[in-house]
């Protein structure tokens, strides 16, 4: 399992606590959306938003035009701490 940023190797705990913020919005989440689609999770999808985001936005009707999309790597300091 992948635990990026998680700042220790010792095993995730798995007992009963009380949710914080972020596990009620998740849940609230999946609760009104449903889990994703199959699509969502297969590797073509996901491989394809890296290599080819233009394709993929067009597949879903967004046309950048000129605009030139881009990515990067993170990790969860720089998305939360910046």
């Amino acid at each position: 399992h992948d635990r990026g940023g998680w700042p220790t190797d010792d095993p995730i705990d798995r007992e009963e606590h009380e949710w914080a913020d972020w596990e009620r919005q998740t849940q609230s989440f999946r609760t009104v959306l449903g889990p994703p689609p199959d699509w969502y999770k297969s590797f073509s999808y996901r491989s394809g938003a890296v290599t080819e985001p233009r394709v993929v936005m067009s597949e879903f009707g967004l046309e950048l035009g000129g605009t030139r999309p881009r990515s990067g790597l993170s990790t969860a300091t720089l998305s939360y701490d910046s």
